[in-house]
């Protein structure tokens, strides 16, 4: 689902802030964009791709966790929302969100030529729990 024409600057969710230095857990808040239930099936390919294209550049062990939860909570679960141009060249951003993770992709600076992506774990990064 497209969002907005307008990128964000940057990535959404966590980094260290003035009052806090250490990198926050993610916040589980509500999906937005398509779901993979309203998917047609080649989208729900698409989407199935791109979620190994993350998990395949994961250990092993985290690797297999992570399927292993995406599996147990369905596909239909997850959400795809993009914002900014469907030009590649240009500013554009998407996110990935499913009941355990939440994907952020930013290709904003330089012209859409620096890209920043994070996989976030909701039940908390790193096995820190979520506050």
């Amino acid at each position: 689902a497209w969002i907005d024409m307008a990128a964000p600057d940057d990535l959404r969710t966590g980094g260290a802030t003035g009052t806090n230095p250490v990198a926050s857990q993610p916040e589980a808040s509500a999906p937005v964009g398509l779901s993979a239930a309203k998917m047609s099936n080649d989208q729900k390919k698409l989407l199935s791709e791109l979620l190994s294209e993350y998990l395949r550049n994961m250990p092993g062990d985290v690797e297999k966790e992570r399927r292993a939860a995406i599996e147990a909570s369905g596909l239909d679960k997850i959400h795809f929302a993009w914002w900014g141009d469907a030009d590649q060249h240009k500013r554009h951003y998407y996110r990935v969100q499913g009941p355990t993770f939440l994907i952020e992709y930013n290709n904003t600076q330089n012209n859409a030529n620096h890209v920043h992506s994070m996989w976030r774990n909701l039940g908390g990064d790193f096995a820190i729990p979520v506050k």
